[in-house]
């Protein structure tokens, strides 16, 4: 056990020192991968897709807030829609907009966990985000990681159905934007998604503010069981296809 204390000290000596460093290097590297997984999903517009360019804008990133970095991931995202279609640029453009617009109202100070969220729903993992949340911030984080979520089915919406976006003219670009609206709002694993982990953060907030021994080992439990049961319900009710398997290995994970 004193070994491990003076590790601990040790490292937070090590941060204290070097903390400006260790951030900006922490925030090179989200940015990094964020803008990978953008790119591998969403690559349209091949002059700021590649490795030099995402580098690039990586570096750049990385001296920015957190606030900053949403807004050029948005900013990158709407410029690889615009070279794929119209009706993708706008549909991104109405749904970043109102997104941000409540963001900045409720919770401007939890957008690390609008970037968080996405990369680990590519890594297989999106239940560890809203125990997180509930554990480290607020329940007005359940916002954050919402848009989050409807960040992340939005690019795999509009990846997995290229071929037709790609061929919009201006006669059906209405339809193409009601098509967009509806595959992405009406994806009923994306709303059960967005209700178990608004619960889940809300309850892991409450459970470890309570005046009991182990409150927040009780309320990662509380949060990863909750998540659990909605996701279940959610399966059963509105056949979402999850693999509850590959859910219960990620809130382990």
């Amino acid at each position: 056990m004193t070994t491990l204390l003076e590790i601990r000290e040790s490292i937070r000596g090590i941060y204290g020192r070097y903390s400006q460093y260790i951030i900006m290097a922490s925030k090179f590297f989200l940015s990094l991968i964020a803008l990978n997984i953008v790119n591998s999903r969403v690559g349209y517009f091949e002059s700021i897709s590649g490795v030099l360019p995402t580098v690039i804008i990586a570096i750049f990133c990385a001296v920015l807030p957190a606030n900053g970095i949403c807004a050029v991931m948005a900013a990158v995202i709407l410029a690889q829609l615009y070279h794929l279609s119209l009706a993708s640029f706008l549909l991104g453009l109405v749904v970043f907009l109102l997104m941000f617009l409540l963001y900045f109202r409720f919770s401007p100070g939890d957008s690390i966990l609008i970037i968080l969220t996405p990369i680990c729903c590519n890594l297989g993992i999106p239940y560890v985000v809203p125990l997180a949340g509930g554990l480290l911030l607020g329940p007005a984080s359940a916002l954050s990681v919402a848009i989050g979520l409807i960040v992340h089915y939005l690019i795999v919406f509009i990846s997995g159905n290229a071929a037709s976006l790609g061929n919009i003219t201006t006669d059906n670009i209405a339809e193409s934007f009601q098509f967009i609206m509806n595959g992405v709002f009406g994806n009923r694993t994306m709303l059960v998604m967005i209700v178990a982990a608004a619960a889940s953060l809300i309850l892991v907030y409450y459970f470890r503010r309570m005046r009991i021994m182990y409150a927040w080992s009780v309320a990662i439990a509380v949060g990863a069981v909750s998540q659990l049961i909605i996701l279940l319900i959610g399966d059963v009710v509105y056949d979402t296809n999850l693999s509850i398997g590959l859910v219960f290995l990620g809130m382990i994970a």
